[in-house]
């Protein structure tokens, strides 16, 4: 197994705060609910799945497995995910 790095909470609060950047903020930028985010980052949360899992990867509280080491029932499961994100993202053209 590849040698994984995660941060901690006070970690994160510590490089927003350092950066000028409020939890609001990133949240906002990332697509994330900022209710969310606040739990994940308290503890309330442990990001195990869903929208919380997702933030917990992109705040490095957690690692996000290779897809290609998932059973093929969870790799269906995620490539069935990605592709309604992809469709519900699409631009939609402005009249």
């Amino acid at each position: 197994m590849e040698n994984i790095v995660k941060t901690s909470p006070e970690t994160v609060k510590l490089q927003f705060e350092l950066h000028g950047l409020s939890i609001r903020e990133w949240a906002q930028a990332q697509g994330f609910s900022e209710r969310l985010v606040y739990a994940v980052l308290s503890g309330k949360s442990k990001g195990m799945r869903g929208e919380s899992f997702r933030i917990a990867v992109a705040l490095g509280l957690r690692h996000e497995p290779r897809i290609e080491d998932a059973p093929t029932f969870v790799k269906d499961a995620l490539l069935q995910r990605a592709e309604l994100t992809q469709h519900n993202h699409r631009e939609v053209p402005m009249t």
